[in-house]
């Protein structure tokens, strides 16, 4: 057994890949893998989101148990349902479990080859006539064919790894912004109710006017006029909300029509704790571009292995050649030899002759072909996203400095300007138009507060989708 430790050692060297080595990177991604199963679907920063137990069994979560927890993190609920139940990251995460399996596929080694044969006219030799021959055969890739493949497909596995992460990034965009637009729908038709109910306090007024004989006609019409097309406006809200809902139901992956509470209120109105150069770094380090690297990577690594391919492949080969006992009347003296019907036993090496050169050349230059394509894609990844992050910042700065214009200026100044308007008014001191005047401009602002809470709120989901990790806030608005 010691006299086969030298080619053991040989073979392995041929072989050019360790069991440990080759099984290192798949643990690891089995052990990623793993961390992000029920109840988990999400690795790294996104692991940390509240609510439903995903199942990949196919089981949905009970919507009870979205909607019924705490009122202010319905959009987290929201959020961790998505995860669980949409299809896309249900796919996605088979898709990545499939890529880790194929890690084992590409260590495996040539499976080894035997064969039979019986001599049909025996040979005769001095210890018997040979009558058949077993062989067992075992080729061995060049060495580094074999490191580079399991290479290759490991990092297919981390690229199929962040795309799920990107993927959840994206899903959790999605909810937020269809979130937002029904909160601030819902938001607005409360406003418009609002005043709704202070434009029939002032058509009440308006009739004690006429009756008294203060006031005109015309007035009054001017008012209920004002009063009709604000119900217009709400009465529209109601098929808008539908739309809204069926967006929501959407992303969220609900096909039943479950009641949707936006009872989550908007953030406040900070900006980013973080300079906005780290946020731009981790923004180049996106998981959707840092995906297309890994694959870039794993080229460069089929590229090494399609190389290898060019030299030849390695063979040890054992025979054992059957041999029948000699007749002593055929031996000279009539006496066997003393090794007579011993079997003949012989170990052989090889190697294969690598003719179809230029076939394989081709694979190679298709390897190198598709790694600098994915290099391409992947700047374009990187400036897509950079300006995607440097438009939801921009989005997201002007909506915090509107929300706090309207909040600290404009919406106090028209609220008094209204007051006083309605105190002329009754007194007949200023005429309805400057009353309607005031009124729709108040409800403007509010409205536009609204959007602005809403438009802040979609931005830095925008901005956590464009970084890749949730954004720290400060408590610091925009000035």
């Amino acid at each position: 057994m010691l006299r086969l430790l030298p080619t053991a050692l040989l073979l392995a060297a041929l072989v050019g890949v360790s069991p440990a080595h080759a099984r290192q990177p798949e643990a690891e991604l089995r052990d990623d893998l793993e961390a992000s199963r029920p109840g988990s679907l999400q690795t790294g920063d996104m692991a940390s989101r509240n609510g439903v137990t995903p199942d990949h069994d196919g089981v949905v979560p009970d919507w009870d148990s979205v909607t019924n927890g705490d009122p202010t993190s319905v959009l987290s609920s929201y959020t961790a349902y998505a995860l669980a139940t949409r299809p896309e990251i249900l796919a996605a995460f088979s898709r990545w479990e499939a890529s880790i399996h194929a890690v084992a596929r590409q260590r495996r080694l040539p499976d080894p080859t035997l064969s039979a044969a019986y001599f049909i006219r025996s040979v005769e030799t001095r210890v018997g006539p040979q009558r058949a021959r077993l062989s067992l055969q075992q080729a061995f890739p060049w060495p580094g064919e074999l490191t580079a493949g399991v290479d290759a497909a490991s990092l297919q596995a981390r690229a199929a790894q962040r795309q799920f992460d990107a993927l959840t990034l994206t899903v959790t965009a999605e909810v937020a912004e269809a979130y937002w637009s029904l909160w601030e729908l819902r938001q607005t038709r409360e406003i418009h109710e609002v005043h709704l109910t202070v434009l029939n306090t002032l058509s009440s007024t308006s009739k004690g006017q006429v009756t008294a004989g203060s006031g005109t006609f015309a007035a009054l019409q001017q008012v209920d006029l004002a009063a009709a097309r604000l119900r217009d406006r709400i009465d529209a809200m109601d098929e808008l909300e539908s739309s809204l809902q069926w967006w929501l139901r959407g992303v969220l992956g609900v096909q039943e029509p479950h009641p949707l509470p936006t009872t989550t209120p908007p953030p406040a109105a900070t900006l980013p704790a973080e300079p906005t150069d780290a946020l731009a770094a981790d923004a180049r380090q996106h998981p959707k571009i840092d995906a297309i690297g890994l694959q870039a990577e794993a080229w460069d690594h089929l590229a090494r292995k399609e190389a290898a391919a060019r030299a030849p492949d390695f063979k040890v080969g054992l025979d054992w050649i059957i041999t029948d006992a000699i007749d002593p009347s055929l031996t000279h003296g009539g006496t066997a030899p003393p090794d007579a019907g011993q079997d003949a036993v012989a170990l052989g090496v090889g190697l294969s002759i690598p003719l179809w050169q230029r076939n394989t050349t081709r694979a190679v230059d298709a390897a190198r072909a598709q790694q600098s394509a994915l290099g391409y894609d992947q700047r374009a990844a990187e400036n897509a996203n950079l300006a995607a992050f440097g438009r939801s910042l921009s989005a997201l700065r002007d909506a915090a400095r509107r929300v706090d214009t309207y909040n600290a200026v404009l919406i106090p100044q028209a609220e008094t300007t209204l007051s006083s308007t309605l105190s002329a008014y009754a007194t007949g001191h200023v005429d309805i138009a400057a009353t309607l005047r005031a009124q729709e401009e108040l409800l403007d602002l509010r409205t536009q507060l609204v959007r602005a809470q809403a438009d802040h709120a979609r931005a830095w989901a925008a901005l956590e989708q464009a970084v890749g990790r949730p954004v720290p806030s400060t408590a610091e608005s925009a000035p």
